[in-house]
């Protein structure tokens, strides 16, 4: 039979940039700065618009080009000027998806209108996400009757009114100001981020009850806050962080959260006294508390919560659980967390936090994964467990499948809290040890060990020791 010819390829023309389709070019343009990804516009007459089909306005005065040399009010008004420039030359009819803005305000008359006008453009074009964030300058200024300026720019919530676009809004270093009509909703916003805004409990209380929609709910930073509300049938998502009273032992302080549909709450370092309400249909947490000077106060902040948490089954701690479960911040004797099955747990690996642990485990029956991650522990935190130096304990696992140890530094306790477990009668299958990233050290990637290989936990312990990298001197 005869060999058919092979047919020949059609010569192909070089690919240039310019050949790619719009869209993956639109693409390429939103990795770049946004003044970079404008001056792309004198390219070609192709590329003469293209930035106007960005899908998010990110302005932040940090990444604006500056002579180091210049004043900072004449980077300001550089700044300024580059942002409405901007709007000028892209059109409004066009749909956007994200207006950032990041910048260093003054509260004098025209700064103030600027802002205002960057943002009815932002809502002309119908923005789905809205970040406004404030570097304060200067933070303090008099008026001409010898009284302060609010140095926080004005955000009217009216502007949202008749708003049914925005559905994350984000503000920091702000004065909100409440609508005066109190028939007021904005059934748009799913969710909201508030940091370092000026608020009182009741505006704050009554802000949350008006976004109806609501699932996802951030407080940052707040000041001066004693007693509020947060009353919210559809939210799901709960974050709690930075919260000072003016009196560190003001056990008066409280919040009350009445959210049937929470499955998700982060409190991270808010001194609040008292928690009042129903978090049993929360499934993850996360509670973090910084060392203060009044002992009672801070395991008050701390111990309300936990006592909530009924229905918990992801939890991220520091290991205040020793004095938790001790003493009697701990609800009552049959208090359990009985659907806990993923414990992170921050810890310093010495016996009385060890003693807090296996305590904890007595009241997590169907645990199965322990994730133990060390950080360096304070005299003074160490202080607070003298008390329990020389309690014997021992571990209650029977569900407990998988240990991982984050941050692992290689040391003596660490590995003795392995063979700690294995006394018991545990079903552990699986040991994760992650490295610390230590400068002088030979550990490198995370070390796996499936336990089901070995007849015994001790010949388990054994292969790890003979794993174990020492250290490089």
């Amino acid at each position: 039979m005869a060999e058919q010819p092979v047919a020949k390829r059609p010569a192909t023309q070089p690919t240039t940039i310019d050949d790619l389709p719009e869209n993956l070019l639109i693409r390429i343009l939103s990795l770049l700065p946004l003044i970079s990804a404008i001056q792309t516009s004198f390219i070609s007459r192709k590329w003469r618009n293209l930035w106007h089909s960005l899908p998010s306005l990110k302005f932040k005065i940090t990444k604006f080009p500056r002579n180091p040399a210049s004043p900072l009010s004449l980077i300001v008004q550089q700044f300024s000027d580059f942002v409405s420039q901007t709007l000028i030359n892209r059109p409004n009819t066009l749909p956007l998806r994200k207006f950032s803005l990041l910048f260093l305000y003054s509260s004098n008359h025209r700064y103030r209108s600027l802002v205002t006008t960057w943002l009815r453009y932002a809502l002309d074009c119908s923005v789905k996400e809205l970040n406004f964030r404030f570097a304060v300058y200067p933070k303090r200024r008099e008026n001409n009757d010898g009284s302060e300026n609010s140095p926080y720019y004005d955000f009217h919530l009216s502007d949202l009114m008749n708003n049914t676009s925005v559905i994350r809004l984000m503000l920091c270093r702000c004065e909100i100001i409440m609508p005066s009509r109190n028939l007021v909703r904005f059934e748009s916003l799913r969710s909201l981020e508030l940091v370092e805004v000026d608020l009182s409990d009741e505006l704050l209380s009554d802000l949350i009850l008006r976004c109806e929609n609501l699932k996802k709910l951030v407080l940052r930073q707040f000041h001066g806050l004693r007693k509020f509300r947060i009353v919210s049938e559809k939210l799901q998502d709960l974050e709690l962080s930075r919260y000072y009273v003016e009196n560190a032992e003001d056990f008066d302080s409280s919040v009350e959260i009445c959210t049937p549909n929470l499955s998700r709450i982060e409190i991270r370092y808010f001194y609040v006294a008292n928690y009042k309400g129903d978090l049993s249909s929360v499934v993850e947490a996360e509670l973090r508390l910084l060392e203060r000077e009044t002992e009672g106060y801070i395991f008050q902040c701390w111990s309300k919560p936990m006592s909530l948490l009924t229905g918990v089954q992801r939890l991220t701690v520091q290991n205040n659980l020793l004095l938790f479960i001790h003493s009697e911040m701990k609800p009552d004797e049959s208090f359990q967390f009985k659907n806990l099955k993923h414990l992170e747990l921050k810890t310093g690996y010495t016996h009385s936090e060890m003693v807090g642990l296996a305590a904890l485990l007595m009241q997590a029956p169907v645990l199965e994964t322990l994730v133990l991650d060390y950080v360096y522990q304070t005299e003074k935190e160490a202080s607070f467990y003298d008390d329990f130096k020389a309690r014997p304990f021992t571990f209650d696992i029977p569900s407990l499948q998988e240990v991982k140890m984050t941050n692992f530094r290689n040391t003596d306790l660490e590995y003795h809290v392995l063979a700690l477990l294995g006394r018991e009668k545990v079903v552990l299958n699986k040991v994760v040890l992650v490295p610390a990233k230590l400068e002088r050290s030979s550990l490198s990637g995370p070390m796996v060990f499936d336990l089901t290989a070995y007849e015994d936990w001790t010949s388990a312990i054994a292969a790890l020791l003979r794993h174990r990298l020492v250290p490089q001197k």
